[in-house]
């Protein structure tokens, strides 16, 4: 099939855009009636199905991916072939990558890394214990949704090292991968293993921290044998402001030989978590000496620095001037109470501007919902920059005990998910939601949980609230028993930010914004 262009209808999809092309495959934005969502579809280059390698390559990336379900991996629909073109069916996420994410910003929070190298991390860790070695692991294979959580794709290039699905398609000798994260045993087409995805993720923690690729040449062969020969570049040469405890974790992942190396990537998620946690200790100033002479001060460097007392009331010597200093002294102390009312005032006005003037704070759009709505300035101020509004959209509640569920039909081909607020039927504000991807599928499973006995009508909790309350402890611990039927409409209007995701519901009087880092606040409407 030669390029499809917009409107062309696609067995049950029809095309809207172009989202990407590479050398292997096109990807496209389309749309899906039967469910009213918009996905992404990967279709092999027509050049490429007379070969039977990379149609099994094709076949193997389907095939890896629909065995694999984690928060982090991105979700596949459907695949197939059609026409004779090979095609694979995934969620749509038009936000960016996190290559563009690196191009974009000219510093990333630190504890933003950790939480994009943690996640992605759990997400190999699992694949690979499921016997699935990714193999191009590279910061534009990393999605990033509107609420800044990182998803996993393209296993194009994923060996089953056991399993059904494990045929050789890669011709004798050739290297198939990216080579500017490429680790040295693949390079030199050794045998790998899951150290190998760990070394290209210590790649791309490299790129985040400094903002460049360690190695990089005229070609993809020359910057491969940069992987085998050359020591990695010094982080802190190229970029002075990255603390010095995340070097030796990208050292470690970035070993070049795999015993020496993180062994899992649990474990270099934790090294990571506790390079951030010492560089917050490393950047706490130290305390001044309350009890310091500051009349023994002199220019000679060589001076012992002050110690603190041993004790808390160990008494502090109190030096009284000399008398013939007095007059000067009392001056002294006359003018600097007034400088001292004045910058007081001064810091004031100060605070008072940064505060309002803050790049924090937001602005919306003049047909937001959260114009004029009665909230918090702290939530507000914190959701960032509107991304899409989605009115009209499937919304459904479930009240709790303590709390409750919250649900949404994403119209833009994102998975359907579960929103759990502990609290929400209590109070108008927390800082302990949680999100959760929506197992109910429309198609065969009962309104109940069969292996559910507490989901019994009129309360028991239906569908993907059921599966979720029935079979996860932590969940049913949160929120207690069921006190209500669900309540649903379809005439909502969500609004996703930046840093949060917004819901209206006129007919159910509530307004709620759920920030990205856990806070929550719940707007009671007339």
């Amino acid at each position: 099939m030669s390029q499809a262009l917009p409107g062309y209808q696609f067995g049950q999809y029809r095309i809207v855009d172009i989202v990407g092309q590479g050398g292997m495959a096109t990807v496209y934005k389309a749309y899906q009636p039967s469910v009213d969502r918009y996905v992404a579809i990967k279709m092999l280059s027509p050049d490429l199905t007379q070969n039977e390698n990379f149609v099994k390559r094709f076949e193997s990336e389907a095939k890896a991916v629909a065995a694999l379900e984690h928060p982090h991996i991105l979700p596949l629909f459907d695949f197939g072939e059609l026409n004779g073109t090979y095609y694979i069916v995934t969620r749509l996420i038009e936000t960016g990558t996190l290559a563009d994410l690196i191009h974009k910003e000219a510093h990333i929070p630190y504890e933003q890394i950790v939480k994009y190298i943690t996640d992605i991390g759990a997400a190999l860790g699992y694949a690979h214990s499921r016997g699935v070695v990714h193999r191009d692991i590279k910061s534009s294979n990393i999605l990033i949704d509107p609420l800044h959580e990182v998803f996993l794709t393209d296993f194009g290039l994923a060996k089953m090292m056991h399993g059904p699905y494990n045929p050789r398609v890669t011709d004798t000798g050739t290297v198939v991968g990216t080579a500017a994260y490429m680790a040295p045993e693949r390079a030199a087409g050794e045998p790998i293993d899951g150290r190998s995805d760990i070394y290209s993720l210590g790649v791309v923690l490299f790129e985040l921290l400094v903002g460049q690729l360690p190695f990089d040449g005229d070609t993809p062969m020359a910057v491969a044998l940069k992987h085998i020969q050359e020591p990695i570049p010094s982080i802190h040469d190229l970029n002075p402001n990255v603390p010095p405890t995340f070097e030796p974790v990208v050292l470690k992942a970035m070993a070049k030989w795999p015993d020496q190396r993180y062994q899992t990537t649990q474990e270099m998620a934790l090294a990571l978590e506790a390079a951030w946690r010492d560089s917050i200790v490393e950047a706490v100033p130290t305390p001044l000496d309350p009890t310091r002479d500051l009349e023994t001060d002199s220019d000679d460097v060589t001076q012992p620095l002050p110690t603190q007392p041993d004790t808390p009331t160990q008494p502090t010597v109190i030096h009284t001037p000399p008398a013939a200093d007095t007059k000067r002294n009392l001056n002294l102390k006359t003018t600097s109470v007034r400088w001292v009312w004045i910058g007081a005032v001064a810091a004031i006005i100060l605070i008072v501007a940064l505060l309002w003037l803050r790049p924090g704070r937001s602005t919306f759009p003049p047909d937001s919902i959260l114009n004029g709505i009665s909230m918090s300035s702290d939530i507000l101020d914190d959701v960032g920059t509107m991304v899409s509004r989605h009115p009209r959209t499937n919304y459904s509640r479930q009240p709790f005990e303590r709390g409750v569920m919250l649900w949404w039909d994403n119209p833009s081909g994102a998975e359907e998910v579960i929103f759990v607020i502990p609290g929400g039927n209590d109070s108008n504000q927390g800082d302990d939601w949680s999100r959760y991807k929506n197992t109910w599928s429309s198609a065969g499973d009962p309104v109940f949980p069969p292996d559910c006995p507490e989901a019994e009508e009129p309360l028991g909790p239906m569908m993907g609230f059921g599966k979720l309350w029935c079979y996860n402890a932590s969940v049913k611990d949160a929120l207690g028993a069921p006190t209500g039927e669900e309540f649903a409409k379809n005439d909502a209007t969500v609004e996703l930010f930046s840093n949060a995701v917004v819901f209206d519901v006129p007919v159910d009087h509530q307004t709620w914004v759920l920030l990205a880092d856990g806070r929550w606040e719940k707007s009671e409407t007339p």
